[in-house]
């Protein structure tokens, strides 16, 4: 299968259907333009991540980044689904292989203090500040920007479903709920540690444990009064 390239004109003829647009992104060339956005905005920030730079950047004409992606919101949607996916698998790695109470709560303490040190590359905060302020306008950006937050949520309650189920732990409320307030906890203390950069957010995450032991309770034992 040859790899589709743009045209050297943004002029469409016609309107992009979905499954063109969808076809257009998972080719070579345009996953390559979402490596490269990934990389000016580690590099210089979200300012970089403007249509004209990406596309000197990778060395394609004014009107690629468009015609493969159809606006900047989803460009970006496309970067921040691979921090999405790192996150998804760096969670996964803390919590999964927890066999006891103390395992699963030093997972999720550690969960957060991994997702925090991600917060904490340049670019990450103003991306994920810029996609959330195209979805107020875009409705596709806004439905995957939610799909992204399901994902995770979900994951997590099922996995805390799965430890209750087998005795790790029993949850303080439903695992929906245990995996919104978890993932809230993180977002807080990033948002904190963005709003104040001068804030040392050390004995916070350090008490981050203690909110977490709590909403995980011991299991309940056979023949316990």
């Amino acid at each position: 299968m040859t790899e589709q390239k743009a045209p050297a004109s943004a002029r469409h003829r016609r309107p992009v259907t979905r499954t063109e647009r969808e076809e257009r992104i998972a080719g070579d060339a345009a996953q390559r333009m979402v490596a490269r956005t990934r990389g000016l905005i580690a590099q210089r920030g979200i300012a970089a991540a403007n249509v004209r730079e990406v596309a000197a950047a990778c060395r394609v004409s004014a009107a690629a980044p468009l015609w493969f992606f159809g606006s900047k919101g989803r460009l970006l949607i496309e970067v921040l689904r691979i921090e999405h996916a790192e996150r998804l698998a760096l969670l996964r790695s803390f919590i999964e292989p927890a066999e006891s109470r103390e395992g699963l709560v030093d997972g999720l303490h550690g969960a957060l203090l991994a997702f925090l040190d991600q917060r904490r590359m340049r670019g990450v905060d103003e991306l994920i500040l810029e996609v959330s302020r195209l979805a107020v306008d875009d409705p596709d950006v806004q439905a995957r920007l939610g799909e992204m937050s399901r994902e995770l949520r979900d994951v997590l309650a099922r996995v805390l479903g799965d430890k209750q189920r087998d005795g790790v732990v029993a949850l303080a409320g439903d695992s929906s709920s245990m995996a919104a307030l978890f993932l809230s906890l993180a977002q807080g203390v990033a948002v904190e540690m963005t709003s104040d950069r001068g804030w040392n957010a050390e004995e916070a995450t350090a008490d981050a444990r203690l909110v977490i032991a709590a909403l995980l309770k011991p299991p309940e034992r056979l023949g316990a009064s």
